[in-house]
C-alpha cells in the first residue's frame, strides 16, 4: 500500500510541476493542461540523459505550438530559480537545527555545517532576488550577446507580479513536500530506524548536497547515493536508505522517462503523417 502511495505521488510531483510551468510559458504563449503535463514528461526524459538536464527544454518545446525554444528556456530557468530557492531554503533550515542542536550524521569536517548554513543562506537571498526580481535576469541577458538578439521573446521577464511569482514558488514547496514525503514513506516501508527530526534534516541536507553538486549521471543517480553513505556512516540503517534512494529514484526518474519517451516518439510519428 506504501509503495502504491509513493507511485502515485510521482504523478502530483509532474502534475505540480507542469502547473508552474503553464503559469510562466503562459506569459508568451498558451498551452493547455494536457499538453503542459505532456510537455514536462518528455522534458525530463530528454533531460535525464544529458548533464544536470540541459536537455529538458528540447522535450517541453515539443508540445508548444511555435516550438518557441527561447520561451521554453526563458520559462524553465525561472520554473528551476524557484525550486532551488526551495531546495536552498529547506537546506538552511536543516544546516540551521545541525547547528543549534547537533546531529548523528557524518560530514567530512565538523565545520561543515556550519559552512553549509552560511551557503545555504547566501544561496537564498541570491536566488530568491533573482526569482523575486526576475527583471535582473532580463537585463543581465542583454548584456550577453548571444542572447541579447532575443530580447523581445524574453521580456515577458519584466512582467511578473510578486503574487504570480509568490504562487509559483508555493507549487515548488509543494513539491519538495512531495519529494519528502515519498521518503518518508519509502523508509518507513523498510524500517529504518531514525527520528523525526534527524529524519528532517538528512533529507534537507542531501537535497542540498545533490542539487548543487553538478552531475553528469542520469537524475543524480549514483551522486546522491554516494552522499546517503556519507551522511548515515554512523547510522546501522545505510543499506536500507540506499534501497529507498534507488527506489524512489526508479519512481520519480526512471519511471516518467520511460513515459516521456513514448510520448516523445509519438509525437514524433504523428507529425511525420500530418
Amino acid at each position: 500500500m506504501i509503495l502504491i502511495i509513493v507511485f502515485i505521488a510521482q504523478f502530483l510531483n509532474w502534475w505540480l510541476e507542469s502547473v508552474k510551468f503553464r503559469m510562466l510559458i503562459s506569459k508568451t504563449q498558451p498551452i493547455n493542461k494536457l499538453d503542459a503535463v505532456k510537455s514536462v514528461y518528455a522534458g525530463n526524459a530528454i533531460g535525464v540523459l544529458t548533464p544536470n538536464k540541459i536537455g529538458t527544454v528540447i522535450g517541453r518545446a515539443l508540445w508548444l505550438k511555435d516550438k518557441d525554444t527561447v520561451s521554453v528556456v526563458s520559462a524553465t530557468m525561472l520554473g528551476n530559480t524557484a525550486q532551488l530557492t526551495t531546495t536552498a531554503l529547506f537546506g538552511f533550515l536543516g544546516f540551521l537545527i545541525i547547528v543549534c542542536f547537533g546531529t548523528k550524521l557524518n560530514f567530512v569536517n565538523q565545520a561543515f555545517p556550519t559552512y553549509g548554513l552560511l551557503i545555504s543562506f547566501l544561496l537564498v537571498l541570491f536566488l530568491g532576488l533573482l526569482f523575486f526580481y526576475p527583471s535582473f535576469l532580463y537585463k543581465f541577458s542583454l548584456r550577453l550577446p548571444f542572447i541579447s538578439r532575443f530580447a523581445q521573446r524574453i521580456s515577458y521577464f519584466k512582467y511578473f507580479r510578486k503574487k504570480e511569482l509568490l504562487t509559483v514558488l508555493s507549487f515548488s514547496v509543494l513539491r519538495y513536500i512531495v519529494f519528502g514525503f515519498q521518503f518518508i514513506l519509502l523508509l518507513k516501508l523498510l524500517h529504518v530506524n531514525i527520528t523525526i527530526t534527524s529524519l528532517f534534516t538528512f533529507i534537507c541536507v542531501l537535497y542540498m548536497i545533490v542539487t548543487f553538486i553538478p552531475s553528469p549521471f542520469m537524475g543524480n543517480l549514483g551522486t546522491r547515493e554516494a552522499v546517503v553513505l556519507l551522511l548515515l556512516t554512523n547510522y546501522n540503517s545505510t543499506a536500507e536508505v540506499l534501497s529507498a534512494s534507488i527506489i524512489l529514484w526508479v519512481i520519480n526518474i526512471a519511471f516518467p522517462a520511460v513515459v516521456g519517451s513514448v510520448l516523445f516518439l509519438f509525437n514524433k510519428f504523428k507529425l511525420k503523417n500530418v
